[in-house]
């Protein structure tokens, strides 16, 4: 799948308009990433690049690229499933990229960081029992409860 979507983008560099990768290009392929049977951090390090790829390509101008919060999601979760102790940072990196772009985007709706968002980075954070952890799970649960979208549920009470 990543093959096709490179040459998509190749073609596209190239001149031919009408083999421009979209969101829906982007997340299959990120999508069959974060849901490889062999979840190593290969996988989750290539869904990562993928997301990083569809980013660039909207912020060049592409909207019809534009990520939304489940690709996000998909890769926190990945995260949370391959658990290493480089996790917690990645999966609160990618949080404060998708609420970064949302902004960017103008306050684009489909980039608000979700309930689900949330708790896949609280189940990374309260895997690793690090104090500094504690404290971001913490104003996770302080953002969610001034969110509009993002409201903390038993999952969230869970994890902290």
């Amino acid at each position: 799948a990543d093959a096709i979507l490179s040459r998509m983008e190749e073609f596209y560099e190239a001149g031919d308009e009408g083999i421009r990768p979209d969101a829906v290009s982007y997340g299959s392929v990120i999508r069959a990433y974060a849901s490889a049977r062999k979840k190593g951090n290969r996988s989750i390090r290539r869904a990562e690049e993928v997301l990083q790829r569809q980013i660039a390509v909207f912020k060049a101008g592409h909207t019809a690229a534009k990520p939304n919060r489940i690709v996000f999601s998909t890769v926190i979760n990945s995260l949370a499933k391959k658990f290493s102790p480089e996790s917690a940072t990645k999966a609160c990196s990618l949080l404060e990229e998708m609420e970064a772009l949302r902004d960017f985007a103008g306050n684009d709706g489909d980039l608000e960081p979700d309930t689900r968002a949330y708790n896949c980075v609280l189940k990374i954070l309260s895997k690793n029992q690090a104090h500094e952890n504690a404290i971001k799970a913490e104003e996770l649960v302080s953002r969610m409860e001034q969110s509009a979208v993002a409201r903390p549920d038993l999952t969230t009470v869970s994890f902290v």
